[in-house]
């Protein structure tokens, strides 16, 4: 399922977005996205879509990298 929002972010903004896991409902997981101006919006993501195993709470990152959009687990590096 690809959120309207979730493109918008990567047509107008910064390479990288911050994410917070909010709440995990089956195979659905809503999530709060930061951009880089502060922006902040609330999407659904499938939970296949995550590298790793999350909890609510968690926090990731979407880096968008020689045209390659990849999510990773934790904090992005500095």
């Amino acid at each position: 399922m690809k959120s309207k929002m979730f493109g918008h972010f990567f047509t107008i903004s910064a390479f990288c977005l911050l994410g917070v896991i909010d709440q995990i409902q089956g195979d659905s997981v809503i999530v709060e996205l930061s951009d880089s101006s502060g922006q902040v919006e609330h999407t659904d993501l499938p939970l296949w879509v995550f590298p790793c195993a999350v909890a609510e709470g968690d926090m990731f990152y979407i880096k968008r990298e020689d045209g390659v959009m990849e999510i990773r687990c934790g904090e992005p590096p500095e």
